[in-house]
């Protein structure tokens, strides 16, 4: 997102804000429960404990029709009372509640004090049938409630506090996460000299070799976990995660007070725990469905604040949606346990429209928790996104029903503000992009390769990428993730997508059957997103992609190609790829940068002509090692005349026909620039990006002169 989008999208925001804020009252669920309240409320629950006035016990405007009640209330009350402001209050009270002016609550007091009763000299007393007298309230049981009331309300307070503890912690996060974002984007020469300061020192090095660069288990970032199907975060995120997950664990389990012998409202312990830890996992989750949709969207402003990709919000996303379901289920497991044990679960609880609501999103979150999973997202991605869409609708119909009388809607309107209002932006990309009439070319039924007009005023830069709609298949529906790559020209954008199900394999069917490589079809763009990493201040740039991964870093390349000042800097490009043959849709690019006399470029072929046994796999990138030893497989060269073209139009790029070792080559690279800054760029299949950054960041700790980044652009979530 370019920084002239900004005001725009603050705009927009500011105005989802204010319009969802207006529709709740903040003062009703932050406040603090006044000395009035909690006097009042222990003097109802003094009295019907002893004695019974009206039919509900529950009604708390008793006072307001029944004048023995309210004498009784009105003794206790200025009993309990002792200063002028908190009587005031609670005179405001009655005016409110019953319309109750001073002289007729203190001429009603006055009365009900000369016809007092004490209950226990009664004779033949029963508490269960109404009486018409007033009668003296039972101090213990005061006590017991307003200790109470002060233990449930210090808890609830609490409640709030860690709710928006857990959500400053992941803003603090991406708050720094930006400030250093922002001062290496405006002053790259000053963030290069600091760094190169602080790795000087051995312990700053070996932080950054252990923590901040390398994959959680030195191979799982970018490559799907082998039992979940999961992508993991970097270890410097692990962290951070884990962080929030201990967070919320300790939030759930503290500052409970202890239980009051004698409370009768909550009689023994059991139920008074179930109640307050029902309470403090329900805020909680409330505050966790805001950050949730917030880190879902692809126009989070976070994005664009910290330079860091979307996948990596994806991953913190995950980590508070599971909280936030969890909390969920145990505020619903506890509240189920509580009214179990006041036996109110059958005659009370599962009538109320906010139980059933309630209902429905626990259920809603707890399939959208199971279905997440890694493997069976995998398995039919369209079927698990638009599964999710619905099941989130869900979530949030039944939180907005189940919440709606407790005054915590403010948190549902806001997490639906961040919802829409990403997916009004989205809509308002696809717009400014227009509906365009693309040129689309089939490259030996590998690749498609789609050329766009461009809008002059759409931002094309390194990093960018957008989401394509083809109009003319059954699927228009769908839209993907590809890296843009800018015409030589600048009024055009290419996109080079390798053929899989869907929509694609769809348009080479059609091509086919029509005989012809290439045709013209009705397209949406939506983008451009991503960040672009500053490169320009490295003295070295060193590049690895594989397939299709190539859109992703030849934009860097040819940009630092064309900077002024660029024959100062080394460039290698290594690109692994399957066969000759892909070097036929990415041909004009490459020949570009032939022009250059600083760049070297390594094209590895791991297969050509007919596979042997090493290279059988559909996909053999996933299959190239990070061993100490290079792997070196010669194959037999009866090369097409295409290939042979290829090698002569060419002459200036080394083709290597190997199953390279990617720990080896980046070693043997990095070895060649022992001194100054160094970038290591990757866009490669999962597992080879793995092995890049496991090499980069055991490097990491004994290199001292200058620094050495790491820069990944490949995204998977």
């Amino acid at each position: 997102m370019k920084l002239l989008q900004l005001p725009t999208l603050l705009a927009l925001l500011i105005t989802f804000f204010a319009r969802f804020s207006a529709a709740a009252d903040f003062d009703k669920i932050f406040r603090d429960r006044p000395p009035v309240e909690k006097i009042t409320t222990s003097c109802h629950q003094a009295i019907i404990a002893l004695a019974t006035f009206c039919l509900n016990p529950r009604d708390t405007t008793c006072v307001c029709r029944n004048d023995a009640y309210a004498g009784s209330y009105f003794n206790c009350v200025f009993d309990q009372i002792k200063d002028d402001t908190t009587k005031a209050a609670f005179f405001g009270m009655m005016e409110g509640m019953c319309h109750f002016n001073e002289t007729y609550v203190l001429d009603t007091y006055h009365n009900a004090t000369a016809h007092m009763v004490n209950v226990s000299t009664v004779p033949n007393y029963n508490r269960t049938i109404p009486i018409t007298y007033p009668i003296y309230y039972s101090p213990l049981i005061y006590v017991a409630n307003f200790k109470s009331m002060e233990n449930f309300f210090n808890s609830y307070h609490h409640s709030f506090y860690y709710g928006g503890t857990l959500t400053g912690y992941l803003v603090g996060i991406f708050f720094f996460g930006g400030i250093i974002h922002w001062f290496g984007v405006l002053f790259p020469k000053k963030t290069a000299s600091i760094k190169r300061l602080f790795l000087k020192a051995r312990s700053v090095r070996l932080f950054k070799k252990h923590v901040v660069v390398p994959s959680l288990f030195n191979g799982t970032h970018a490559a799907p976990a082998p039992i979940t199907g999961g992508f993991y975060p970097t270890r410097g995120h692990s962290v951070l995660i884990g962080g929030y997950f201990i967070m919320w664990i300790v939030f759930l389990c503290i500052s409970y007070r202890s239980h009051v012998v004698g409370d009768v409202v909550y009689s023994t312990r059991s139920i008074y725990l179930s109640r307050v830890i029902a309470d403090r996992a329900g805020i909680i989750c409330v505050y966790l469905i805001i950050m949730t949709f917030l880190l879902a969207g692809r126009n989070n402003l976070f994005i664009w604040w910290t330079g860091w990709k979307q996948s990596t919000f994806f991953a913190y996303h995950k980590a508070v949606a599971r909280t936030c379901v969890l909390s969920a289920v145990i505020h619903a497991c506890c509240y189920v346990h509580y009214y179990k044990l006041t036996h109110g679960y059958s005659v009370y609880a599962v009538k109320q429209t906010f139980w059933k609501y309630g209902s429905v999103a626990v259920v809603a979150g707890g399939i959208m928790l199971l279905q997440a999973n890694g493997k069976l997202r995998a398995l039919n991605y369209e079927v698990f996104l638009y599964l999710h869409i619905m099941l989130a609708i869900a979530f949030m119909v039944g939180a907005w029903h189940h919440v709606k009388d407790f005054d915590f809607t403010i948190f549902v309107y806001f997490a639906t503000a961040f919802w829409a209002f990403d997916r009004f932006v989205r809509v308002v990309r696809i717009l400014s992009f227009g509906v365009k009439t693309a040129q689309v070319r089939l490259v030996h039924d590998e690749v498609l390769v789609v050329t766009m007009p461009r809008n002059k005023f759409w931002p094309v830069y390194p990093g960018a990428f957008g989401y394509i709609y083809f109009m003319k298949t059954s699927l228009f529906w769908q839209s993907h993730p590809f890296s843009v790559v800018e015409s030589e020209d600048g009024k055009s954008i290419n996109l080079y997508i390798k053929i899989k199900k869907g929509a694609t394999s769809i348009i080479m069917k059609q091509m086919q059957k029509q005989g012809c490589d290439s045709m013209e079809m009705k397209v949406l763009f939506e983008g451009p997103y991503g960040s672009e990493h500053k490169l320009d201040h490295y003295d070295h740039v060193m590049v690895y992609s594989s397939g299709n991964g190539i859109p992703g870093v030849y934009p860097y390349i040819i940009k630092l190609l064309k900077a002024p000042g660029s024959e100062k800097k080394t460039i290698k490009f290594n690109w692994i790829i399957q066969t000759r043959k892909a070097v036929d849709w990415f041909r004009d690019e490459l020949a570009a940068l032939q022009r250059f006399s600083n760049v070297e470029v390594v094209i590895h072929v791991t297969r050509h002509n007919k596979p042997t046994n090493a290279f059988e796999s559909s996909d053999n990138e996933k299959n190239i090692g990070n061993g100490q030893e290079p792997l070196m497989v010669e194959l037999t060269d009866s090369s097409n005349i295409s290939d042979d073209y290829v090698v002569k139009e060419m002459s200036n790029i080394d083709f290597k026909y190997e199953r390279p070792c990617v720990d080896f080559i980046v070693r043997e690279d990095l070895s060649c620039v022992p001194t100054g800054d160094v970038a290591v760029l990757s866009c490669c299949h999962g597992s080879i990006c793995d092995a890049v950054r496991a090499a980069t960041a055991d490097l990491c700790g004994s290199r001292s002169a200058g620094t050495l980044d790491y820069i990944e652009e490949l995204q998977a979530w």
